[in-house]
């Protein structure tokens, strides 16, 4: 009875309307009806990005990409994780950029609760800054040493974060731990994650 709900796919960069059109039809083909753009914010050296006309193009290609989305029938969205939250030469982030500069009808935000923590932010915050635009989240715990942990492991209050669900819109809740399956990530085992984090989301109480 599984599904694939959602889908992680890059936007090209330089941006490709073919490259984009054939990601969108795959991601039909296995009938995802979200799909999310994984990752960003390093330069050619693999250094964070303090520039804020790098993340001024990301929207726009965003923006290009999202309405491509919805005219294949897909909702499309950014996740984040924390270099979007480093501070820009002259002020701001990133984060506030692509949240401030994309069309909130062809792009939300798959808010990753993790990255968020790392990068400084409470969700709560984020939330109440993007009313109604975080239609899904990563729910992903975090241990004593700021590394992961599964749900209810950690030292996420996750009840405290959903109390803000409708607040967001979050429509989807993703259970993800990154360093888990594949030996010799532990645990080795990703289902037991899954398993797990399903059994914690089903036992909240907010």
């Amino acid at each position: 009875g599984l599904r694939a709900t959602s889908g992680h796919t890059a936007i090209p960069q330089p941006f490709d309307a073919d490259t984009w059109a054939r990601a969108l039809d795959d991601a039909n083909t296995v009938g995802c009806r979200k799909l999310v753009h994984p990752w960003f914010g390093l330069d050619a050296a693999g250094q964070p990005i303090r520039d804020p006309q790098v993340y001024r193009a990301l929207a726009r290609d965003l923006n290009r990409a999202g309405r491509m989305a919805e005219r294949a029938g897909i909702e499309f969205g950014y996740h984040n994780h924390q270099l979007e939250f480093v501070p820009l030469t002259g002020g701001g982030t990133g984060f506030g950029i692509l949240t401030g500069e994309t069309d909130p009808r062809l792009v939300h935000f798959e808010l990753d609760l993790f990255w968020a923590w790392r990068g400084a932010q409470d969700p709560i915050d984020l939330i109440r800054a993007n009313r109604g635009r975080i239609r899904q989240v990563h729910v992903k715990d975090m241990n004593t040493e700021a590394s992961f942990a599964d749900l209810g492991d950690g030292l996420i209050d996750f009840g405290r974060i959903f109390a803000h669900e409708r607040e967001a819109g979050i429509e989807e809740y993703i259970v993800e731990r990154d360093d888990a399956g594949t030996p010799p990530r532990t645990p080795a085992d990703a289902l037991e994650t899954a398993r797990v984090g399903f059994d914690y989301l089903a036992s909240l109480r907010y």
